[in-house]
């Protein structure tokens, strides 16, 4: 099983805390996992995944398609709800992606990127990107608007 290579990492700095994170896991699976990573009465928190305001879906995207022709929907609800759509995360692969996802999204919006499209505030849109690469700030008003409620 390829977790028990991670054995090598927990002989590097042996007094380092040590977490495994997994969506799926049988009895049987947990405690291979446990004996093969040296876990002594590990603490567990099991939590069903299914919450009722998340939902986690994953599109394979052929390279032929418009991204446009997978988005648009997101664009559509913004258009048509406003605030009250549906608040939807993307995760992308590399900043590329992300980056190629936001242009497409912010074609796709126009002036309904903003929430209030008159007063055209920056910090009060429907859209914005975020990755390892973005300022702090940005980081920190994408989280805020997410707390905000609408």
């Amino acid at each position: 099983m390829w977790f028990t290579r991670l054995l090598e990492f927990r002989s590097l700095p042996p007094e380092c805390p040590f977490i495994a994170l997994t969506a799926t896991l049988t009895r049987d699976t947990r405690e291979t996992i446990f004996e093969s990573l040296l876990f002594n009465n590990p603490c567990m928190v099991l939590e069903s995944p299914h919450k009722e305001n998340i939902c986690y879906v994953v599109y394979y995207m052929k390279k032929t398609s418009s991204l446009s022709d997978y988005l648009s929907w997101i664009a559509d609800e913004v258009i048509e709800h406003g605030t009250g759509a549906t608040r939807t995360i993307i995760y992308c692969q590399t900043i590329k992606q992300c980056a190629e996802v936001y242009s497409a999204l912010k074609v796709l919006l126009g002036e309904n990127i903003y929430e209030d499209p008159l007063r055209k505030n920056a910090k009060r849109v429907f859209l914005e990107m975020r990755h390892s690469c973005s300022p702090m700030t940005n980081k920190e008003n994408i989280l805020e608007s997410f707390k905000r409620e609408r």
